[in-house]
């Protein structure tokens, strides 16, 4: 189970602990090795991507963007997570729960969850919804401003 925590990070399945916001490359990279398929993805711009996955969802850690104007150097931390499914949402709801606030946004068409959460989600948070009724597809969480 992925445990959604806005404005903190994503506590991850089994004993892997919690992806915090905040969190540099390397501290990134160890939270994420207990999930299956860990890997770095090299960046073109400097930055830095992490992906991995768990059953049937695929995890993005993505860092801050760099401020090329800044006058101080950018420290890249975690900054977002994206969660997607690795399966059609068409074939119903997802075998690994995501959860919000005792929800899970995979486990349940979107149209319900979007009911049940009475369309105020927490800041920092964006789903992707079907282009039809069916399930969700992808999610992103975002470290506060």
């Amino acid at each position: 189970m992925f445990e959604l925590l806005p404005g903190v990070g994503v506590v991850l399945p089994g004993r892997a602990g919690v992806l915090r916001f905040g969190l540099d490359d390397r501290a990134t990279g160890r939270a994420l090795v207990a999930l299956d398929d860990a890997r770095a993805v090299p960046m073109l711009d400097a930055t830095w991507t992490h992906t991995a996955r768990h059953a049937d969802v695929e995890l993005t850690a993505c860092s801050n963007e760099i401020d090329w104007v800044a006058p101080e150097p950018t420290e890249l931390v975690l900054r977002t997570v994206v969660l997607s499914r690795a399966r059609p949402a068409s074939c119903g709801p997802g075998v690994t729960p995501v959860v919000l606030d005792g929800i899970d946004l995979f486990g349940h068409p979107a149209a319900d969850l979007l009911e049940a959460l009475d369309h105020n989600l927490p800041p920092g948070l964006w789903l992707e919804l079907p282009p039809r009724r069916g399930y969700l597809t992808a999610l992103r969480l975002r470290a506060a401003e």
